[in-house]
């Protein structure tokens, strides 16, 4: 999706702040953390609020956070995060990583390629992201580059709350 197309979506749904930002051809990483931002005090304004973002060891790149639970029942935690996420958050976030260059932390990397050998997918060349391993796989199988990058993250890095892996 394209500049362009993101920033459409957004308009016609009424997110002017993330369309603002997508109008300018770039996302910076002050743009993407103010979006994080925003996202803090819609969850606040909802009686819930975020944890405090760490920056992801899968990607370097983006900012993990999470909604906690305990505030109110699941389900309007659910309905709290999709609604803030749709409104200050996504269209910039699919920018950011679109436009900018995501380098897995080498132990995490190294343990998912151990794993993806282990499972028949022997990779080789320059890899440094999730999506340099995707490409080298056939697309049914994607599941198994998700599980190894996972279980990979958890065994390596055991003091991780969790990971989200996308490419």
């Amino acid at each position: 999706m394209s500049f362009a197309d993101l920033e459409r979506e957004a308009r016609e749904h009424g997110w002017t702040e993330q369309a603002d930002v997508l109008a300018t051809g770039s996302v910076s990483r002050a743009d993407y953390e103010q979006a994080i931002d925003h996202v803090r005090t819609c969850a606040e304004q909802g009686g819930n609020g975020i944890s405090e973002p760490t920056l992801s060891p899968i990607d370097n790149l983006t900012l993990e956070f999470g909604f906690p639970v305990g505030a109110s029942d699941d389900e309007e935690i659910w309905a709290l995060s999709d609604a803030c996420l749709q409104r200050w958050f996504w269209s910039v976030s699919i920018a950011y990583r679109a436009t900018h260059d995501a380098v897995m932390d080498a132990d995490i990397r190294d343990a998912s390629l151990a794993c993806l050998a282990d499972r028949g997918y022997v990779m080789s060349g320059d890899i440094r992201n999730a999506q340099d391993m995707a490409v080298r796989m056939p697309f049914e199988a994607e599941h198994d580059l998700g599980e190894c990058i996972v279980s990979a993250a958890e065994e390596v890095r055991p003091d991780l709350d969790g990971v989200s892996v996308s490419w």
